[in-house]
């Protein structure tokens, strides 16, 4: 690809990229002094890891698909004599035409971005068009979709934050237990996942989820005693919680959370959340480290009613391709 100068250079995706990738998006959550963000403009290492195995598996998309998607820049650092990450074009793999522009927290040149824009039009699936989340403080990436046909919708996507002396007690119901999910069989997480919302009618995104569930934990930052179930007085899964730990930004992410609607109101998620953060502070203590509190991908009731706040909210922008 042209355009760009001679020291920033553009290279597809290899697996062994992939804990690289994980690393910049981590490091790269920071505001200009080094603290960590608390309005971040990137995914987080969850989004990154459940897009790999569940999102895949789920839409059936296969590992070259997803692969071929993912676009990244790279710039000349002469001091370390190292081709150093600046900037990615990541997909969520799920067939939608979704894509997303990763970056530190200064904006990329500009032929860096025109160059992302033309990967993206030229990289997208089938679906017939191109959806794009772009944060609100890069105007830049706001003026060139606009200017390449894009439309902002009237649709954002919120990133909220639960500080760590706001996280709820532990208090199931009587009848209810706290396991990890590898007590469970993955077909068993599968069916209650398709229950907690709402394919029980489709059986091939089941089984999909099946397999789903099964590629999971080959994923570095996943963790068995952050991947969480309740079950009920039969043993039956009913209410779901998955956490990930992000030591270097001393918090967590939420991904996913659901319950059965038959076990809806008693306040399992809301347990299932404070435990997950409960654990969370755990392991950091252990490390010597400490935990600020974690994220959520929502602004649902439930969640601001637990205590999120939202903090962020990406604009969507839309435009339609010739298939």
């Amino acid at each position: 690809m042209g355009g760009a100068p001679m020291t920033i250079r553009f290279r597809p995706y290899f697996d062994s990229d992939f804990l690289r990738i994980r690393d910049f998006l981590s490091q790269s959550a920071r505001e200009a002094d080094g603290s960590p963000t608390r309005q971040p403009w990137n995914w987080w290492i969850d989004r990154w890891s459940f897009t790999a195995t569940v999102s895949c598996a789920m839409h059936r998309t296969t590992h070259e698909e997803w692969a071929e998607r993912l676009g990244l820049w790279e710039q000349w650092d002469a001091p370390t004599r190292t081709w150093q990450l600046l900037g990615l074009v990541l997909n969520e793999g799920e067939r939608r035409g979704e894509a997303f522009i990763q970056s530190g927290c200064a904006e990329l040149p500009a032929p860096v971005l025109e160059e992302m824009f033309d990967f993206i039009e030229a990289h997208t699936d089938t679906s017939g068009g191109v959806t794009l989340r772009l944060d609100p403080r890069f105007p830049q990436r706001m003026a060139i979709a606009e200017r390449r046909g894009f439309a902002r919708t009237d649709w954002q996507e919120p990133l909220s934050w639960l500080g760590v002396d706001a996280a709820p007690a532990l208090a199931l119901p009587p009848g209810y237990r706290l396991v990890e999910a590898h007590m469970v069989d993955v077909r068993e997480k599968a069916a209650l996942h398709a229950r907690a919302f709402g394919y029980t009618d489709q059986p091939e995104f089941v089984q999909s989820a099946a397999l789903a569930f099964a590629r999971l934990p080959l994923t570095p930052d996943y963790r068995g005693d952050l991947d969480l179930l309740v079950l009920d007085a039969a043993g039956t899964p009913v209410a779901m919680a998955g956490f990930w730990y992000d030591a270097a930004n001393r918090w967590g992410a939420l991904e996913p959370l659901g319950t059965d609607p038959q076990h809806r109101r008693l306040g399992l998620a809301r347990s299932l959340i404070g435990e997950g953060m409960r654990r969370m502070v755990q392991l950091a203590g252990a490390r010597g480290e400490r935990l600020d509190g974690m994220w959520v991908g929502s602004d649902q009731p439930f969640y601001l009613a637990v205590g999120f706040a939202v903090q962020n909210r990406w604009s969507v922008w839309q435009k339609a391709l010739p298939r």
